[in-house]
């Protein structure tokens, strides 16, 4: 009996010891003294455990009671918490929704674009293809007429060169008079001119003259200068004694007043022709013995070698290294610098 009440006395001393709170009364707290309650009579002790065993279980109500509300506050804090997690996840969710809305509007767009950009390219291919088909064809129309404009030129040419072999035994009178605008017989006038101005030529040999007419007025029929009068001879031999007589004799008249004869050409090769007159009067200051060789090219002795230029660009060429036709031609003809 001594031994059960010393093994229950120590189980309340660590059960006080554990639960001790500071409610337990005096008395209570002396009997927990091992000495005292080992005296105490059976009763006494039954009453004491009675009584230490209902303070057990009101404290350990309280504690659950404490527990409870703590666990029930901890709950609440915890649903809180996890209600506003989750309102935030909804919130993440619906912006990461409205992001892949718009992260795939903005492929659709894409899609688009790379689409036009697509069209737009074969378009441009297009493009490029018809441009190099027109090139090509701008390029053969370019060559054809290029073809067709160095034809026409060679026509003109061969055609120039025609009428200057038709007009090549004629002829010009510049400076015959006219009297109300109306001339006497033309073959008249042409054989007292050459009675007058080449009497030794017409006595030796006889010049046949195939025609004889004036020129019409192409520009101005009040013009005060007389038509020029056009001779056709049957002889180119007959037509170079006449120029050389002309040239030899320096003035030719009729009936006193002086005129001009010189060879019938075309307008073209006159003009090509009278390009050179500025330029043949400065060699032959120089006696650079200048000739005018049909149909337009230009012909001087230089050094002793007898030199042609088709044009004046073949003759700056030339005097490029010959300071003394630069001077000669100083102010005449304009040097080219490259």
């Amino acid at each position: 009996m001594a031994r059960k009440q010393q093994s229950i006395s120590s189980h309340i001393k660590k059960q006080a010891m554990i639960t001790s709170t500071g409610s337990q009364n005096k008395e209570s707290r002396d009997l927990l003294d091992e000495n005292a309650f080992l005296e105490l009579p059976e009763a006494e002790y039954k009453s004491l455990i009675h009584r230490t065993l209902q303070d057990i279980r009101k404290e350990m109500r309280q504690y659950a009671e404490q527990a409870k509300e703590h666990t029930d506050e901890a709950t609440e804090e915890i649903r809180k918490i996890i209600q506003e997690h989750n309102e935030k996840f909804n919130k993440l969710e619906k912006f990461i929704d409205r992001q892949q809305s718009e992260i795939q509007k903005i492929n659709n767009k894409i899609t688009e674009l790379d689409n036009s950009i697509e069209s737009q390219r074969h378009r441009i291919e297009q493009v490029e293809a018809r441009i190099s088909e027109l090139e090509d064809k701008s390029f053969g129309t370019n060559t054809s007429e290029e073809k067709s404009d160095k034809r026409i030129l060679k026509n003109e040419e061969t055609l120039r060169i025609m009428w200057d072999c038709i007009k090549r035994n004629n002829l010009r009178v510049i400076g015959v008079p006219e009297q109300g605008g109306i001339t006497e017989n033309t073959e008249k006038i042409v054989e007292d001119l050459l009675a007058e101005n080449f009497p030794d030529i017409v006595k030796d040999e006889k010049i046949p003259i195939q025609d004889a007419h004036q020129t019409p007025h192409k520009v101005d029929l009040k013009r005060k200068s007389p038509r020029h009068i056009i001779i056709k001879l049957a002889k180119t031999k007959d037509k170079e004694t006449i120029i050389r007589a002309a040239r030899n004799k320096r003035k030719v008249t009729y009936k006193g007043e002086p005129l001009r004869i010189s060879s019938d050409y075309l307008a073209e090769t006159m003009q090509a022709r009278r390009q050179w007159v500025d330029i043949f009067k400065k060699l032959k200051e120089r006696n650079c013995q200048p000739r005018i060789v049909y149909p337009s090219k230009l012909s001087l002795k230089y050094e002793g070698e007898i030199k042609t230029f088709p044009d004046k660009h073949k003759l700056r060429e030339f005097i490029k290294t010959k300071p003394k036709l630069q001077e000669i031609l100083k102010g005449v003809l304009e040097l080219e610098n490259q």
